[in-house]
């Protein structure tokens, strides 16, 4: 394989932004699906609509103070969005201003057909990105395919909400497709981090939303994907990573961030799970951050903090996902009197 082809398979930048993603047809998708033996990579590169990222500013003209509170949350698909929501303001996620999100549907069966973050967007108030990490070929998980109706887009991805404009926004993608182009959901595209910058502070500040890859087996990927994420930001600060990193704190992946200078314990209870198990058979530990290089993390009864996925505020304490939230607030300059 030459050098070319070898770095289209290590990773993807794209850049487009459009105000509304373009749609796969579900002829397109249903020839897709039927190539199961073909190499996934050169599929991808027959859906180039999943490398647009849609971005929505306007919602929010929020003014800026001296502090960010930002959220990391795996929302597991998103289709309880409204009990969302009413977590994000009776919680000490209340006055969250930026929101890195992972598995956040968009035209999936197993979500009603809705568009998660558009629609989290608007009941927050709230400017949103959105990146396309799969293309779904199936309806998802075996247990998630009894929904009613097919899939009218098939998107599955990360978001940033945002009060304020997002701009500068771009969408890294990561190796490793084969595994799940070849597993019984059947995917395309691959693992993202989704980036944006926001003017606070008189700085111009990067945010990304990040999903690196699952399974016990996935370390050396994992590992493989944060090094190539901080590759890709370089010496940039301020900047702020959030989200589902499928990697306990003592893992390879979690170590580059320490190696890069990321303040990883002083941003994250470490010592409480996030992950949320639905059953028994799942194991749970923490695998969900916030990561910041450039900004100093108030400690106090608030931040940070881990925020558990049960709304008990409506009948029958609904989970809202199998992930807790984790949140942090950071300020631009050092508050001794907050520490």
């Amino acid at each position: 394989m030459n050098a070319v082809a070898e770095t289209q398979r290590t990773l993807h930048r794209s850049h487009k932004v459009v105000s509304k993603l373009p749609k796969i047809a579900s002829s397109r998708r249903l020839e897709l699906a039927a190539q199961a033996d073909s190499d996934p990579y050169e599929l991808n590169h027959l859906i180039p609509e999943i490398n647009d990222i849609e971005v929505r500013n306007g919602i929010s003209k929020a003014p800026v103070g001296n502090s960010l509170r930002v959220t990391a949350w795996n929302l597991r698909r998103g289709r309880h969005w409204k009990q969302t929501a009413e977590i994000f303001r009776r919680t000490p996620l209340r006055g969250t201003d930026v929101l890195l999100a992972t598995e956040m549907d968009l035209g999936m069966a197993r979500s009603g057909n809705q568009h998660i973050a558009r629609e989290l967007a608007l009941e927050l108030g709230m400017n949103y990105a959105y990146g396309v990490e799969f293309l779904e070929l199936t309806k998802g998980e075996p247990e998630e395919r009894d929904c009613p109706g097919e899939n009218a887009w098939g998107y599955h991805g990360n978001a940033i909400l945002s009060r304020y404009p997002l701009e500068s926004v771009s969408m890294l993608r990561f190796p490793g497709i084969e595994r799940w182009f070849r597993d019984d959901q059947q995917r395309l595209g691959g693992r993202i981090a989704l980036f944006a910058k926001i003017a606070v502070g008189g700085r111009s500040l990067l945010l990304a939303s990040v999903h690196l890859e699952t399974g016990k087996n996935a370390v050396t990927i994992r590992k493989r994907q944060a090094q190539l994420l901080i590759e890709n930001i370089g010496d940039y600060s301020p900047v702020v990573l959030g989200g589902d990193f499928n990697a306990t704190p003592d893992e390879p992946a979690i170590r580059h961030m320490r190696i890069a200078n990321f303040l990883v314990e002083e941003c994250n209870q470490l010592s409480i799970p996030t992950r949320e198990p639905l059953n028994s058979s799942q194991s749970g530990g923490h695998i969900d951050y916030v990561f910041a290089r450039g900004l100093y993390p108030v400690h106090d009864i608030s931040s940070p903090v881990v925020v558990g996925s049960t709304d008990r505020l409506t009948t029958g304490d609904i989970r809202v996902s199998d992930h807790a939230a984790v949140t942090v607030v950071l300020r631009w300059f050092y508050d001794e009197s907050r520490h």
